[in-house]
């Protein structure tokens, strides 16, 4: 007899049954995966609170905040400060950062008045303390900034305090005299921000022109730390400012170079 080709019925029963089993056991494989991730979903979702709160509030008493200062044009030329100023910062020599204070601009030539004004129209001179603040400009080379009503340093201090409708006078100069490169505008840097952060206007501020008014509005933004689990945990930033005497950051996303 000749070999039949044809395939025999046991032969057709095992393969739909193998078929068969393939099928499920794929079926069970994505039922498991998708009740693992979706149970591994629920238990993060229930960890982590998804509801957040935004409350709008206008006080009536408010603190007043710092203003930090820059020049673009970070060396002056005095009689006791002759300097090179075609320097790149790659070609910057090995001096500590009281050594380029020297050579930098200093607040008088920067600032030229500083009025808080309440809202009797009583003005009133602020900026007495000026504090020097050492950064590095968008050229990468070294700078002197200033700040007023900066709390950097005092641990006692709190910040001054004053109705909602005050306001400061602040008054500002530049040489365009002075400056060594055609390119560099003639602007200053100006931020205002937290009486105890350290802050670079060159990264988080805005430029103003000479010969130009300007009215800035703030407002101030409080964020409440979650607990545990999120990594925040309720870290009081304050008390570890306090405790490294009133210098370093008061969240986690403060550059190194500002903590001293």
């Amino acid at each position: 007899m000749k070999r039949s080709v044809m395939t025999g019925i046991p032969e057709l029963l095992e393969a739909r049954y193998l078929s068969r089993f393939i099928r499920i056991c794929v079926f069970i494989c994505c039922l498991v995966g998708f009740l693992y991730y979706t149970i591994s979903f629920l238990f993060k979702y229930w960890t982590y609170p998804t509801v957040m709160d935004v409350v709008v509030e206008y006080p009536e008493i408010v603190e007043i905040p710092a203003v930090t200062v820059c020049t673009y044009n970070g060396n002056y030329i005095y009689d006791s400060n002759i300097s090179v100023p075609a320097i790149s910062a790659y070609d910057l020599p090995d001096l500590t950062r009281l050594d380029y204070k020297d050579l930098g601009v200093r607040a008088e030539d920067l600032i030229e008045s500083c009025e808080f004004v309440d809202a009797a129209g009583t003005p009133v001179v602020c900026g007495q303390e000026v504090k020097w603040v050492a950064v590095f400009d968008s050229m990468g080379l070294p700078n002197n900034c200033y700040a007023i009503n900066s709390l950097i340093g005092n641990v006692s201090m709190e910040p001054f305090t004053t109705v909602s409708k005050s306001y400061v006078t602040l008054k500002l100069k530049t040489e365009v005299s002075d400056t060594f490169y055609t390119s560099t505008p003639s602007s200053i840097q100006i931020s205002v921000h937290n009486p105890r952060n350290t802050v670079n206007p060159f990264k988080k501020g805005i430029s103003i022109k000479p010969c130009y008014n300007y009215n800035l509005f703030i407002s101030k933004t409080v964020n409440d730390l979650m607990p545990y689990p999120y990594s925040t945990n309720c870290t009081d930033y304050l008390e570890l400012w306090k405790a490294r005497g009133g210098y370093g950051p008061l969240s986690q996303t403060v550059p190194c170079f500002f903590i001293y």
